[in-house]
């Protein structure tokens, strides 16, 4: 059936629908949907109602935390001086406060002195009727805070008040609490009636409780009334708070809604009409022309085809968006091709980079298998297995910061940094690369430099890094130097030369791009993940700095990092950088573990079982008695246990992902049964938020994986001083 006919069709159909629809919503949509809007609207005010309660009682506990945190107030439960009861709690001054009765509690919960407004507030107000409060709720009397509050509605014999409890501290909050602060004002008719002003609202409130918290909905013909519970200040019902209100709603509407179904009628009857006759003329050609055009595009594919309409409407607008719609779409395709080609080759590189140094760790173990291979070999066989496991490491690394940047989760700790020994050592790092390819590799001094600058050593000595181990790679034969100079008065260059192959200017616009590099047999030829160059950009700009570039083919390439120095006033400077004679070369050695860790008692929780081993190896070596525990509910139930012998756990090493529970229930569990002993994350996650969940769930510190061992070691021997230390200050 063709669209005129359907179209004819369809709009007699609607308007003689339309006209049912309107009689059925007038009778059975629109009446209830009125009521549902008077209803919200009442919860809204029920709502509001509460919150002023709320905001009452919360105003009430900042007057009484400018009294508890009075000195004069602490000074007056230990000296009871009339003076202060004269000055303080007169009358006027509880009129002034708009307050009922003051009541002072020492911490023997002992009533010091009660302050009335009116004489009248007594017969409410007594001490009997206080004590007979704190005996039922001694609740009120408890803060872990000086800064704590406890503030809301409560229930004395047979009148409600309105209360705040706040600790008695002095003013810097030193020292212990002498005791507690209780005020508030009697809920009676006049304090209803004034909250019902403040709020516009019909307001009454019966002492009795009304179990449920939402809004309990009663109608008459003029009239809908709803009832909300009221909560004392510990969450227990007490009250039912009413508000009533006119049913103006229902009224305006069922007036409102027979002139709308008049207008309606009418004005759907013209529409019909119009639409009848100008449809076919307006619109439906135009659409089927615009169908066949759509036909054809779909049919070959080629996005390249137009749609030429005439007239200047939605239709040609249409027309129009489809003709710039397909040529975003083309744009787009070709750079998805691009992308994609890209991103394939970046996921080549990664697996590649990947798979070398996995392929000679596993080879290496395998080798190590045989028993009769001599000493001196395995331990070259575990120095190549470690060599390969930290560059594996660093590629993880490049890729987790590449994330943290595009995240923006990348931070930097500035701090004062030795700049001649961080160039230093970013060469020496490199030294072994270039010798092995017979490169001269030398760091050289062309303007006086300071002995210090404030930046972050680690982000500046991961870009030096990636540079100069670029320039080493691409270099095959002549020179790599790391040129340091000032080129502002407070701005540092260092300027990594070398004679490599050099980068042509096509090559250069993708070099900073990540997952980019010059071209893709680059990769092929000399490894690497397409991310140095990004990342130490990004570092860069991170530290306030940049790298720029300059090469030519064949010519070789410089690339420039330059950095803010921070303050110079009072930095020496320096005239020479290299250290005749030094023996750059040699590299560090790890310093054995001793036994530093000799008569604790470490609990090890961890689901994976080699790297329990691994840790508690550890631990061992260092002198501890070593536990273990496979998750955080085996990790808790130890805990408990030891915590009542004569030999407790003095730390937990904690895994954070673990089955049954996790590391961060397992933390917070602890906490909460009394476990003051440090608590150390063991996490393979190093994104920001990560680790600063673990410090949230109760952790002290925590560890990223993989383990190094002397951090380790040196972090646990840390942690135990800083608890020893708190023990015996306490």
């Amino acid at each position: 059936m063709a669209l005129g006919t359907k179209t004819l069709l369809g709009l007699g159909a609607s308007f003689a629908i339309w006209c049912v629809l309107l009689y059925w919503a007038n009778t059975r949509l629109l009446r209830p949907s009125f009521e549902a809007l008077e209803v919200k609207n009442l919860e809204r005010n029920c709502e509001r109602a509460r919150k002023a309660f709320a905001d009452q009682a919360l105003n009430l506990s900042s007057k009484v935390g400018d009294w508890s945190l009075w000195d004069d107030t602490y000074e007056y439960i230990e000296s009871r001086a009339e003076e202060y009861v004269t000055a303080n709690l007169n009358a006027e001054s509880l009129e002034t406060l708009n307050l009922d009765f003051m009541v002072f509690v020492n911490a023997r919960h002992e009533v010091v002195h009660i302050a009335l407004r009116e004489t009248d507030v007594g017969t409410t107000i007594s001490e009997a009727a206080v004590r007979e409060l704190l005996q039922q709720r001694p609740r009120v009397l408890k803060h872990d805070g000086a800064k704590s509050s406890h503030y809301g509605l409560m229930p004395l014999r047979s009148r409600m008040l309105m209360l705040a409890s706040r600790p008695i501290h002095r003013s810097d909050l030193t020292g212990d609490s002498r005791g507690c602060l209780l005020a508030g004002r009697i809920l009676d008719e006049t304090s209803v009636a004034a909250l019902a002003n403040l709020t516009q609202l019909n307001l009454t409130v019966r002492a009795t409780p009304q179990q449920q918290y939402g809004t309990v909905i009663d109608r008459t013909d003029d009239d809908i009334r709803g009832s909300i519970g009221l909560l004392d200040m510990f969450g227990t019902p007490i009250a039912t708070c009413s508000i009533t209100m006119p049913r103006e709603i229902t009224r305006e509407g069922e007036a409102a809604l027979r002139l709308l179904l008049v207008a309606l009628l009418i004005s759907s009857g013209l529409a019909l009409l119009t639409t009848l006759w100008g449809i076919d003329r307006v619109v439906l050609r135009r659409m089927r022309k615009l169908r066949t055009t759509m036909q054809d595009i779909i049919r070959t594919g080629d996005l390249g085809k137009k749609v030429v309409l005439e007239g200047r409407d939605e239709i040609s607008d249409l027309a129009g968006s489809l003709n710039d719609l397909t040529d975003r779409l083309s744009q787009t395709q070709h750079r998805l091709i691009h992308a994609n080609e890209a991103r394939s080759q970046f996921l080549a590189n990664v697996s590649h980079e990947v798979r070398t140094p996995v392929t000679a760790m596993l080879g290496f173990i395998d080798l190590m298998q045989d028993d009769t291979l001599p000493r001196a070999q395995q331990q070259d066989f575990v120095r190549t297995i470690r060599r390969n496991a930290q560059h594996l490491l660093t590629i993880l690394n490049d890729l987790l910061d590449t994330a943290k940047i595009e995240s923006g989760q990348m931070t930097v700790d500035l701090v004062p940094v030795d700049l001649p020994e961080l160039l230093r050592e970013a060469v020496d790092l490199v030294r072994p690369g270039a010798a092995r390819k017979g490169i001269e590799l030398g760091l050289e001094q062309r303007t006086p430099l300071p002995q210090m600058i404030r930046t972050d050593p680690t982000r500046l000595r991961q870009i030096l890094a990636n540079l100069l181990g670029n320039a080493v790679k691409f270099t095959e034969q002549g020179s790599v130097r790391l040129v340091a100079a000032m080129t502002g008065e407070e701005q540092l260059g260092l300027a990594v030369i070398d004679t490599g192959i050099g980068i042509s200017a096509e090559q250069q616009e993708r070099l900073f791009k990540p997952f980019a590099q010059a071209d893709a047999t680059t990769s092929r030829r000399f490894g690497g993940t397409g991310l140095g160059l990004v990342l130490s950009r990004n570092l860069a700009r991170c530290l306030g700095g940049d790298v720029a570039l300059e090469s030519a083919p064949g010519a070789g390439s410089t690339f420039t990092l330059t950095l803010p120095t921070g303050p110079m006033t009072g930095t020496a400077t320096v005239g020479q950088i290299t250290k005749p004679g030094a023996d750059v070369g040699q590299q560090p050695t790890n310093a054995p573990i001793t036994a530093r860790l000799e008569g604790r008692h470490i609990l090890v929780v961890d689901d994976a079982p080699d790297n329990r081993r691994l840790v508690s190896f550890v631990l061992q070596k260092a002198g501890a008695q070593v536990s273990l525990a496979e998750n955080g509910r085996a990790g808790v139930d130890m805990v408990v246990a030891a915590s009542p012998t004569d030999q407790p756990f003095d730390l937990v090493v904690m895994d954070m992902q673990m089955p049954v529970l996790d590391g961060y229930g397992a933390t917070a569990e602890l906490r909460q049964r009394g476990y003051d002993a440090p608590i150390l994350a063991l996490t393979a996650n190093a994104m920001q938020a990560d680790l600063e969940a673990c410090l949230e769930a109760g952790c002290d510190s925590y560890a990223t994986k993989p383990i190094d061992k002397n951090s380790l070691v040196s972090l646990i021997e840390m942690l135990l001083t800083r608890q020893a230390q708190k023990h015996c200050t306490s």
